[in-house]
């Protein structure tokens, strides 16, 4: 293909070592299917299953082959389209939806294509996007207009939050949302966006509590720049304390919130948000567990209580209201967002930024020519 360089850069998974390596990848990817397009990656994220990637994690570590190029989560622009691609055109920039799906299953031919019983992951079962150029079939290439190349990069993430956040009606609920990590934290702007009256959230990290405060306090400001908090009852409190569940109640009214929304998949935050929970109240759970969970069962059938569990977004749904809200002005994302960028080569310390807790989301620029 002309223009394209006969070598990239790209991070690499080693198997079974701890880490990435950055490798000049030869060729370039130059065979674009007759569905397929190729990106030019202007900007690419990490998310929380990139890090289990890197530190060779037990639950992921022999789904990535060897020496695979990792990371679904960014956006560039279309340099190549295949013969039978008609919803794309060169030049035009879009950001990676990760679930490839089959199309044919069950799930995909009922309305659930993100519970396709055949799903493969970009960064995970096929290259990834943590390198200059990628091929993802075009139905995962969504196209983007009037949103920030370095919010793109993360869509995928933020329709997670998407998903779980409209669930179930917001407007005028109390929530709690439990986890101010990446995701936790899109679920309180959304909670504000979509009209809840008061938000609640746990978190034990002091730099993502003070990320909540801010990301509440932007998104309380109204079209006069004048804050709408002081008539509000929202907190962020720490669930290491031993009245967190009393606190909320108080906080509540002695009702309890109307809807849990769980990010974080911490044992003790799923129970405590559950125990939370007014009866018959909505728990949403997207957080998955590193162990098993015991759960009060009586008190999930006595307060009648529904929950829904979360996986992925909804094809292409999701997409579509996840933009709307970004472009209509109510969501605003970039303050997740840490400074400086890094090159690929610079991986190791933007890992290493995430693995200590001192960011929200990194940001790579793996065509230093487009910055």
């Amino acid at each position: 293909m002309m223009g394209l360089p006969p070598t990239m850069n790209a991070l690499r998974k080693p198997y079974g070592k701890e880490g990435l390596e950055l490798d000049q990848v030869a060729p370039t990817p130059n065979e674009v299917g007759p569905e397929d397009v190729l990106i030019k990656v202007l900007r690419a994220s990490v998310c929380g299953t990139d890090l289990h990637i890197f530190k060779s994690d037990p639950s992921i570590r022999d789904r990535v082959a060897h020496n695979q190029i990792i990371g679904h989560e960014f956006c560039g622009e279309v340099m190549e389209v295949g013969e039978q691609v008609t919803i794309l055109a060169k030049g035009d920039i879009v950001s990676s939806e990760s679930h490839i799906v089959c199309g044919t299953c069950f799930q995909c031919t009922n309305g659930q294509p993100h519970l396709c019983q055949e799903i493969s992951l970009i960064g995970v079962d096929r290259p990834g996007g943590l390198a200059q150029f990628v091929v993802v079939p075009a139905k995962n290439a969504i196209k983007i207009q009037g949103i920030p190349l370095e919010v793109a990069s993360f869509m995928d993430a933020y329709g997670n939050a998407v998903d779980t956040a409209m669930t179930v009606g917001l407007a005028a609920k109390t929530v709690l949302i439990t986890g101010c990590g990446p995701q936790g934290l899109m679920a309180i702007a959304l909670a504000v966006a979509l009209g809840a009256k008061q938000i609640i959230a746990t978190e034990v990290s002091k730099m993502r509590i003070d990320m909540a405060w801010e990301i509440l306090g932007k998104h309380l400001q109204d079209d006069s720049n004048h804050s709408k908090s002081s008539t509000r009852k929202d907190n962020i409190l720490n669930p290491k304390d031993r009245n967190l569940i009393s606190n909320i109640y108080e906080l509540t009214g002695g009702l309890g919130v109307d809807v849990l929304l769980e990010m974080s998949g911490h044992p003790s935050a799923i129970t405590d948000g559950i125990a939370a929970l007014r009866s018959g109240g909505n728990a949403v759970i997207l957080g998955l567990a590193s162990d098993k969970i015991e759960l009060e069962w009586n008190d999930l059938v006595f307060k009648g209580i529904t929950v829904h569990f979360r996986y992925g977004r909804k094809l292409y749904e999701t997409w579509t209201n996840g933009q709307m809200l970004l472009k209509s002005g109510l969501i605003n994302l970039e303050s997740l967002i840490h400074r400086p960028y890094y090159k690929l080569e610079e991986f190791d310390v933007a890992f290493q930024t995430l693995l200590k807790g001192e960011a929200a989301k990194v940001i790579f620029t793996p065509n230093t020519d487009y910055v």
